[in-house]
């Protein structure tokens, strides 16, 4: 492609370049051409200062950080010139088209081999996407491996060209080039051994080529080390095509158009028949949006706030819309029932999934987070007591409150085991649901704002640290930390991999528990919270995209994106049903990231609730917020107090002791976390516990 004389290139699928009018463009080195990839990866996106602070140093940021930053974006716009970056607010915007950047020329030839691809075009297909993959020279973002930004978008990239090269081989396939793909479908099964669509491709292949046995050899192989590595059996759509290729289905010749042996699979009249999936899903994507929209059942727009509705998996129907307590927030399943938590009214609503509607509302107390059913019970973890409440479900009552450490936030029941996980206290507690006796609590550094159990492990995530810390379930240590996305929360295990909802980049982290690696990225939408797993899909609710995803996990990307028109929050799966808490929507007050700089030993804890040393409430109350604050004003004024995160200040009376506040509708903490007025006493109590000098306040 010719280059414009007033155009940029840069090229990221391999080591680094950048290029002017057709000449290699010097753009400084280190840090500063670190800061350049990151824009990169976001071309026509403001970035903020704080995300490339932590994209460059993370946790590790210098005092000098954002004046470094400063520097580096003035050096960088000498170099690239013609206002192409630009200052928005407090981040910045590279812009640039699609076409000057060699990940975006990859990414619109994919898409167009695809939608070749799904029209029956293999020959137009295969020389498209044979096209994208010759504009990779190599690993992408090679010169930025060491820098903490560059980990999960090197797997992103890489799992997007293996997509492409599977795209490519399936255009061949169908063009009847069998033959000439065997040694190369055996190379790529020999990197990767666990790809499902890899490995029927080339059972295809040989079987097309005359070599039956061996196309049944290479399934019994792939079926071996499943078993061996990761205790499961081969996918549906594998084992389907191990049956057809037994009886000689004349549906696996060569076909007239392209197929797809691992893509939606069915039977008619007994024959196996492929579908091309690209077509296909668009065509159900638009089907299913004329059935919501008319006829008697309601659109999933019609989701009401502070309710928990059902979508069937098969339609995307929406078939139970369930009003249930305030803020519902946490789902699960279980004892024919689903069970959810109302964090604002501190209750828990159990759910017939048969019936749609509620047959029981149970107060807990506290504040319920997380819940999880399992070992005959329904166990709550309130944080506010400190407690873990199991109810019995023939009873629908609590029958044993067990004393924990400190704020309990999520849990997952594994056999006769409860594990809890402690925000606060960054541990993990292991309960014996028999006995409700604490067994041992285990340190593991992580908020642990999700758990989930599987592989013989239990897996925690840590927002503050962007990983996922992964326990031995039977010795009770931590035995690896694997890096995710930034500020994942939910978590789920199924299918052999461990899924990880990251909050703050809008994607899910496929991770394979047999090399502890993140083998897939995969976008979303803004927000992503509540995770679960069932055979063949993976579902995600994406609060602030307002939406539920849904992702194919032999493809490793979104296939459905389901708009809810409220905040989904928590979900799980009962039957072919996605069942999900939803609370109303609505932006609001959004906060950033505290840095504290000292030249000297900083006495205690900077957290605003038990900080005493001199100095540090004045500079932290221009980043954290109270009910009321100062408003500081020059000469005579003097300081006045003024409502912050109150609606208003509450009228003076003699000798009240009582003051009512009401929160400002909306208000969000930097996570996007609702702030609720249980949060405030929740700090009120940890104050009192600290034994602070209120009168120093006075």
């Amino acid at each position: 492609m010719a280059v414009r004389e007033d155009t940029l290139e840069f090229r990221i699928l391999g080591p680094f370049e950048a290029f002017m009018r057709g000449e290699r463009l010097e753009v400084g080195a280190g840090k500063q051409r670190a800061l350049l990839a990151v824009l990169l990866l976001r071309p026509g996106e403001v970035v903020s200062s704080d995300r490339l602070i932590d994209a460059l140093w993370e946790e590790h940021a210098p005092a000098s950080a954002l004046n470094s930053v400063h520097i580096y974006v003035s050096q960088l716009r000498k170099a690239l010139g013609n206002g192409h970056l630009e200052t928005r607010g407090r981040g910045y915007l590279l812009a640039l088209e699609p076409h000057q950047l060699d990940l975006g020329r990859f990414e619109r030839l994919l898409g167009e081999g695809r939608e070749l691809l799904a029209a029956g075009e293999a020959g137009r297909a295969a020389e498209t996407l044979r096209a994208a993959l010759a504009l990779w020279r190599g690993s992408p973002l090679s010169d930025f491996a060491s820098e903490p930004f560059a980990h999960g978008e090197i797997a992103r990239l890489g799992e997007l060209r293996l997509a492409a090269l599977e795209e490519r081989v399936e255009a061949d396939l169908a063009l009847g080039r069998h033959a000439e793909l065997v040694p190369e479908l055996e190379a790529l099964i020999r990197e990767h051994p666990l790809r499902e669509r890899l490995r029927a491709q080339l059972m295809l292949a040989l079987y097309r080529s005359g070599r039956q046995a061996e196309a049944l050899a290479a399934y019994q192989q792939g079926r071996r080390m499943l078993a061996e590595e990761l205790g499961l059996e081969p996918g549906r759509r594998l084992r389907e095509l191990e049956a057809a290729i037994l009886r000689q289905d004349a549906q696996l010749d060569t076909p007239s158009r392209p197929t797809d042996p691992l893509r939606r699979v069915r039977r008619r009249s007994g024959i196996l028949i492929a579908i091309g999936a690209v077509l296909l899903l668009t065509a159900a994507t638009a089907v299913a949006g004329i059935e919501l929209a008319g006829g008697d059942d309601p659109g999933l727009s019609s989701v009401s706030a502070n309710s928990v509705a059902a979508i069937d998996a098969g339609s995307n129907r929406l078939v139970a819309d369930v009003p249930v307590g305030n803020g519902p927030t946490s789902v699960a399943v279980g004892e024919g029932s689903v069970w959810v938590t109302n964090a604002l009214d501190r209750s828990v609503s159990r759910i017939d999934p048969r019936a749609s509607g509620v047959v029981q509302r149970i107060d807990v107390g506290g504040d319920p987070s997380g819940i999880a059913v399992g070992a005959g019970g329904v166990w709550v973890a309130n944080s506010l007591d400190n407690t873990v409440l199991r109810i019995d479900p023939q009873t629908n009552r609590e029958v044993q409150p067990i004393p924990v450490r400190v704020s309990p936030t999520a849990l997952a029941v594994d056999g006769r085991t409860v594990w809890v996980t402690s925000a606060e206290e960054r541990s993990v507690t292991r309960i014996d649901a028999v006995t409700g006796r604490v067994v041992d609590t285990i340190p593991t550094g992580s908020l642990g704002r999700g758990i989930a159990v599987g592989a013989g492990s239990v897996w925690i995530t840590d927002g503050s640290s962007r990983r996922v810390v992964r326990i031995d379930s039977r010795r009770g240590t931590v035995v690896e930390t694997v890096g995710v996305g930034n500020g994942p929360t939910g978590i789920a295990f199924g299918g052999g991999s461990v899924w990880v909802a990251n909050s703050l980049d809008g994607t899910v982290s496929r991770i394979d528990p047999g090399t502890n690696h993140v083998t897939a990225l995969i976008p979303v939408g803004e927000g992503p919270n509540g995770i679960a797993v069932e055979a063949g899909a993976v579902w995600v609710s994406s609060e602030f995209s307002e939406a539920i995803a849904r992702i194919d996990p032999a493809e490793n990307q979104v296939v459905e994106q389901i708009t809810i028109a409220n905040r989904p929050k928590g979900l799980a799966l009962y039957e072919n049903q996605v069942w999900l808490a939803v609370q109303a929507s609505g932006a609001g007050h959004r906060g950033g990231r505290l840095i504290v700089a000292a030249n000297g030993w900083i006495q205690g804890s900077i957290d605003p609730t038990y900080m005493s040393w001199g100095g540090t409430v004045a500079s932290l109350s221009t980043v954290y917020d109270g009910l009321i604050g100062p408003a500081r004003r020059g000469g005579s004024e003097g300081m006045q107090i003024v409502p912050n995160l109150a609606e208003s200040l509450p009228l003076p009376a003699a000798g009240a002791t009582r003051w009512a506040f009401r929160l400002r509708h909306g208000i969000r903490y930097s996570d996007g976390t609702l702030v609720k007025a249980s949060d405030f006493r929740r700090a009120f109590e940890r104050a009192l516990r600290a034994n602070l000098p209120w009168e120093w306040y006075g």
